[in-house]
């Protein structure tokens, strides 16, 4: 991301990365991550 957003005026950085928070916070590796802590287990991450 920071190659991505290196030629961009930091307003449009910012927009961008908030677009990517928004799309990496609805992947299953999030879910499960989130569920590995309340079980208290090691996360198995599936890159999805």
């Amino acid at each position: 991301m920071a190659w991505r957003t290196a030629d961009m005026g930091w307003i449009e950085s910012v927009r961008f990365g908030e677009v990517m928070r928004k799309v990496a916070g609805v992947t299953e590796d999030v879910t499960e991550g989130l569920q590995a802590w309340r079980d208290k287990r090691k996360p198995r991450w599936r890159g999805r």
